[in-house]
């Protein structure tokens, strides 16, 4: 597998015990193991999501509880709902601007693995019964960045909150003119570890493709001979970041990649 970004789980049967629409006096239970799980991914900037055949409400009230640690903080894009899942999972990547090689998808059903991959070949699946051995077989997929202060998922909330809002809008333009976004070109003190991370992470919008090492970012992106930066983007919704680098060396882009998470703005 490419580099994990994005798992998408099932809930019933896969991130807890039971299934919450039997109504038994049991109800569901809590697999710590899944919640140690998704908080240490989250603490290195993989993110979480859910695709289940559920009651939303029923789903969100058992996850916002103490029992469940209030893991329901830790997901976005919360898909939950009783539709096929495979066109809900491929909406819900798309909203995320994101690849479905960069996504793995967990289920105890694998029919409902099969629809999915037969929707979106290239997504990554895995049945629930065999998450611990494929998560130390393809452990590299894993690595992440350190991000223990959550900046990834908060990033992914704010990304949330525009798609929402989007789909109540007539047209993108529309969506686009009340975003009040602002675009900041910064040439000054760079993040060196950012531009890094863009690099190496991102492939849509990374338009040079020239995979450089720490040493190579440091080299370039301090020279006074070489135009650089990198872009700010802030709207109403929230501050997105660093979202950009460029490097113009004797006229040639040598480096030109944004993030995914600003595709259509």
């Amino acid at each position: 597998m490419e580099n994990i970004k994005l798992i998408i789980w099932d809930l019933d049967e896969t991130f807890w015990k039971g299934t919450l629409s039997d109504n038994s006096s049991e109800g569901v239970q809590v697999v710590t193991e899944n919640i140690d799980l998704v908080k240490e991914l989250t603490n290195r900037g993989i993110i979480n999501t859910i695709c289940s055949k559920n009651n939303y409400q029923e789903a969100v009230n058992i996850l916002s509880s103490s029992e469940f640690q209030n893991i329901n903080d830790y997901f976005v894009f919360k898909s939950i709902d009783w539709t096929p899942k495979g066109e809900r999972i491929k909406n819900l990547i798309s909203d995320m601007n994101l690849r479905p090689v960069n996504c793995l998808f967990i289920d105890d059903n694998i029919n409902n693995l099969r629809e999915a991959q037969y929707i979106l070949p290239k997504l990554n699946v895995c049945l629930y019964s065999n998450l611990e051995t494929m998560l130390e077989n393809q452990k590299n997929c894993f690595i992440g960045k350190d991000d223990k202060n959550h900046s990834r998922l908060n990033q992914y909330k704010i990304l949330e909150k525009k798609v929402n809002d989007r789909h109540l809008l007539s047209s993108n333009d529309n969506f686009l003119r009340q975003s009040e976004i602002r675009v900041f070109m910064i040439e000054d003190n760079l993040d060196l570890k950012r531009i890094h991370e863009m690099i190496h992470r991102n492939n849509q919008l990374n338009f040079t493709k020239n995979r450089i090492s720490m040493a190579d970012v440091e080299r370039i992106f301090t020279d006074p001979t070489i135009k650089s930066g990198v872009v700010q983007v802030i709207d109403k919704y929230g501050d997105n970041g660093i979202v950009g680098c460029y490097a113009l060396k004797d006229n040639e882009l040598i480096q030109f990649v944004f993030s995914c998470r600003i595709l259509g703005m």
